[in-house]
């Protein structure tokens, strides 16, 4: 499949999803099942609520046995999927009680401790409402391309705002991403970075925790389609050194790039997947087995959080665990890094980092994370390959900027230098 063929499949994808002619919940380029079974096949794979008997269907909703794109026929598939898909759903390993703070034993209790040195996988949040507490994950670290520093990676609904959630500054604010510390709507520099979380300390808001603060998010969108969640955070060069690009218990030990187009459209049941996390730990070890089985998934996501709702996003992978039936992400796992065993050699380097885990099903049968190919694009990151580079930031610059020219703009530049918007566009 050549560059165009795939981005015209992913076009078709996302235009059968906003239609929604079929009356589907999702819509998929993936692996396709047979009596419930995954075989190696790719088809495009739309998920319903439930399965109806054909001489029930009105004829314009029957759904296709095949889909001709760009010359290419494609079968299809017709899988049921759950009603809703959450930031934070409902187990390889034992991860403890509801507690604050929870008791837990390890592997788990390692990504949920407070660490000297970062590492991906890590108990991490914003500072939780009043009177609350709240948990996501560090998913690991990166370099942000505008100035070269090692940062933080998380999603947006985790790091960019107070109690974890995503806002709609009445006027766009945006900030100098070449000297950042944030930007300015409600204090929006001030918002701090916490390793672990509140709920892990079992404290919010302590002090000594704090590592860092939010420096870039990509602002998502309630009236279109989105393709990432996700965030950066500064941090200093004291909590970080050549081994932090390492994910928590991974069973590789050399640095991971990122994987490129071509790799994530190429996954299929025979690419291992891993993810470290804070509240599942680390998943995709031998008896605890990950696949991503969609590709480019359209699907609308419930982050439950006021001024958010329900959010549409496109072209994400799916992941499951067909061969061990394992639990993929429960809540708390928001954030993490995904990683995928690329190359059929047995080089620990053939791993790389394939997505950003940002949501799943009340189950956690079913997980979902941004394609890293998008983040990469996005949000101007790139690998981390544990070459010594600064952390610490530089002082930042703010301007205000029209709302009537600006609502919709992500970023713009002026006088020479790159402005990102703040919150939900």
């Amino acid at each position: 499949m050549n560059d165009l063929h795939a981005t015209n499949l992913k076009q078709e994808i996302e235009r059968l999803f906003l239609e929604n002619k079929y009356d589907i919940l999702q819509v998929t380029f993936g692996q396709k099942q047979i009596n419930g079974e995954y075989i190696n096949d790719k088809c495009v794979k739309f998920g319903v609520k439930q399965k109806l008997p054909v001489e029930t269907i009105p004829a314009d909703k029957l759904i296709p046995r095949n889909l001709t794109i760009d010359g290419v026929v494609y079968k299809t598939d017709i899988v049921v999927v759950p009603e809703k898909i959450f930031t934070q759903p409902n187990y390889c390993w034992n991860t403890g009680t509801q507690s604050v703070p929870p008791v837990v034993s390890a592997p788990v209790s390692y990504n949920r401790a407070k660490t000297a040195i970062l590492s991906g996988g890590i108990s991490f949040s914003a500072p939780p409402s009043t009177g609350y507490v709240n948990a996501g994950t560090l998913g690991g670290i990166v370099i942000d391309n505008f100035d070269g520093k090692v940062v933080g990676i998380t999603n947006s609904h985790v790091g960019a705002a107070p109690g974890g959630s995503i806002y709609e500054a009445p006027t766009p604010q945006l900030i100098a991403s070449s000297t950042t510390y944030g930007s300015t709507a409600s204090a929006y520099k001030n918002i701090k970075s916490y390793q672990p979380s509140s709920w892990d300390r079992g404290s919010a808001n302590y002090a000594p925790d704090i590592i860092g603060n939010l420096k870039r998010a990509y602002p998502m969108t309630s009236t279109g389609t989105n393709k990432i969640d996700a965030a950066l955070i500064n941090l200093t060069d004291s909590i970080i050194d050549t081994t932090s690009w390492y994910p928590l218990c991974a069973n590789f030990y050399s640095a991971t790039p990122f994987a490129s187009t071509a790799d994530i459209d190429s996954l299929t049941l025979s690419n291992p997947i891993f993810k470290s996390s804070r509240t599942t730990g680390p998943v995709g070890l031998a008896g605890c087995e990950l696949r991503v089985t969609g590709t480019s998934t359209s699907l609308s996501v419930d982050f439950g959080t006021p001024g958010a709702g329900v959010l549409s996003f496109i072209n994400c992978l799916t992941i499951e665990s067909p061969v061990t039936n394992t639990v993929v992400g429960s809540g708390g796992d928001s954030g993490s890094l995904v990683y995928g065993y690329i190359s059929t050699s047995p080089s620990t380097s053939a791993w790389k980092v394939v997505g950003l885990f940002f949501a799943g099903d009340s189950t956690g049968g079913y997980g979902f994370a941004c394609r890293i190919d998008e983040v990469t694009s996005l949000l101007a990151v790139s690998a981390y390959d544990g070459i010594n580079v600064s952390a610490t930031p530089s002082l930042c610059s703010y301007i205000t900027l029209p709302y009537s020219t600006y609502s919709n703009t992500v970023s713009t530049v002026v006088n020479g230098k790159k402005y990102w918007q703040v919150g939900k566009i």
